[in-house]
């Protein structure tokens, strides 16, 4: 028969004894004189080093509460401290203000402020029943205020999701769109939408157009990759790198003749968005000489999608829209699909790296 649901009832002993108990620091409740308020308790400090109770240490701690009161000589008030139980009631045994406030003063303030102190019998095997009840069963982030699971959320995933992380929106197999996500976000369907915002925040995702990659393959992995978010995730979607290879032909300035290598290097377009700048795009790269008309082309793309952006009133979601429009305008026959940058360079540009400095 479980404690906590079964009847409790109060003798006539239980509740002299706390009504005499006039000097005591804890008061009758006006309700009942079976009641009693605990919270005007304050714990008074004593040099002994005792155990507190919090939600994870309730056997340990009702180990040495146990051995506290078997050393005071009231065996009454040890663990469960039932008197008898008749007829799927339980009585326990009578506790005096001495006695709770023994107990009391072994709590934790942050669990004692959770106990319904007003609603609490005057009795130690209450008190147990409801503190094994409150401490064994699984805590319920739930019910915490959206502020306060969201920085748990932070706290948790920052130490494993650093923060600023590059992650590939492709999986290792480079034929589909990676769905790895934070254990925390398979908890449930609510947990799953609140958690999964503050790990695309954390994230810097990227995709590679390397080897055979075809842009309007791309373009439809981006899909593809959008898809895998529930709701309204991808709102909180601020960095995305799409990072180009590039190959040009150096030539030898002296004899102006070409140069039999290929010189490999990279261009990340790296888009982002905020909501006071809106989304803007970047290019980070070690080229000197990307064109300058494709720097106008770049920025016209995004200035046109930040204005539909704003039309819509979408967010970081709208990054996938510039992403997928520049892999549509690509040529899929050329790995300098988007024309960003000169083929053919002279070895003294290449070097000097000023050429449309």
């Amino acid at each position: 028969m479980s404690q906590s649901s079964a009847k409790r009832s109060v003798s006539a002993d239980s509740a002299s004894a706390i009504m005499s108990h006039s000097s005591g620091s804890r008061r009758m409740s006006a309700n009942s004189a079976s009641k009693v308020n605990f919270a005007t308790t304050s714990k008074e400090s004593t040099e002994e080093t005792v155990l507190i109770l919090y939600e994870g240490n309730f056997d340990e701690w009702l180990r040495e509460i146990s051995d506290m009161f078997i050393a005071k000589g009231r065996p009454t008030q040890v663990y469960p401290s039932i008197a008898h139980v008749e007829n799927d009631t339980i009585t326990y045994h009578p506790s005096t203000f001495s006695d709770l406030d023994a107990i009391f003063d072994r709590i934790s303030p942050e669990l004692e402020a959770r106990i319904p102190l007003d609603d609490l019998e005057a009795k130690a095997g209450v008190l147990y029943a409801w503190l094994e009840n409150l401490c064994k069963k699984p805590f319920r982030i739930l019910d915490l205020p959206v502020e306060l699971r969201l920085q748990i959320y932070e706290e948790v995933i920052e130490p494993i999701y650093k923060r600023g992380t590059s992650r590939s929106i492709i999986n290792d197999d480079g034929d589909e769109p990676d769905r790895r996500r934070p254990a925390l976000a398979q908890v449930s369907q609510q947990l799953r939408q609140e958690v999964l915002p503050v790990y695309i925040t954390f994230s810097n995702f990227y995709a590679y157009a390397i080897g055979d990659v075809n842009p309007h393959w791309l373009a439809d992995m981006l899909t593809q990759w959008e898809f895998t978010w529930p709701g309204t995730s991808l709102q909180a979607l601020n960095s995305f790198s799409l990072v180009m290879p590039t190959e040009q032909c150096v030539y030898d300035d002296r004899s102006g003749t070409r140069q039999e290598r290929i010189v490999g290097s990279q261009i990340n377009v790296q888009v982002s968005f905020n909501e006071s700048k809106g989304l803007q795009i970047n290019q980070h790269h070690s080229l000197p000489y990307l064109k300058p008309e494709s720097r106008k082309m770049l920025n016209d793309v995004c200035a046109e999608v930040e204005e539909e952006r704003k039309e819509s009133n979408a967010k970081g979601e709208a990054i996938l829209v510039l992403l997928r429009r520049l892999c549509e305008m690509g040529d899929p026959d050329s790995i300098n699909w988007l024309g960003l940058w000169e083929d053919d360079v002279t070895e003294q540009e290449y070097y000097r790296g000023s050429r449309y400095s």
